[in-house]
């Protein structure tokens, strides 16, 4: 079998704030999922050796940026004025039909923005993943989503 690699391409994120569902084009190459591990816990004997050890659950992070222009600017004002913001159903939908999409019940995204003179203004998104009693923190799925 030959290897195959797949590229994501252009990509979409959604999510719903309430009952509004949102769609947007971050900025090219803007959109990352950082993973932060869990903290390790040791239990240590008279000596130093380690009898156990128990580790924290990693924490997962979005980023996008998403350019602010006219056609835009009233939708990201409350992004700017309230920067932090409950969601659900976010999902970052890759442009190639064939890789995978992440979908997270739930998150608490944090906005800020900059200004650059090659850029111009930037909204730059921090999506921290929430876990849901009974729902698994993010869920990876093939293709496009049906809804």
């Amino acid at each position: 079998m030959a290897d195959v690699t797949l590229t994501w391409g252009k990509c979409t994120l959604t999510y719903k704030v309430g009952t509004e569902s949102v769609t947007l084009s971050p900025k090219q190459d803007s959109t990352k999922l950082n993973v932060t591990e869990g903290a390790t816990q040791e239990a240590k004997v008279e000596g130093g050796e380690v009898i156990a050890v128990r580790r924290d659950s990693d924490s997962y992070t979005l980023e996008w940026q998403e350019h602010i222009h006219q056609a835009n600017v009233e939708k990201r004002k409350a992004s700017i004025k309230s920067p932090n913001t409950d969601v659900t159903d976010l999902s970052v939908v890759p442009g190639n039909a064939e890789a995978l999409r992440i979908d997270v019940p739930k998150a608490s995204i944090h906005s800020s923005f900059s200004y650059d003179t090659q850029s111009g203004i930037l909204l730059t998104c921090k999506a921290t993943f929430v876990k849901v009693d009974g729902k698994e923190l993010f869920d990876l799925k093939a293709g496009t989503p049906t809804a």
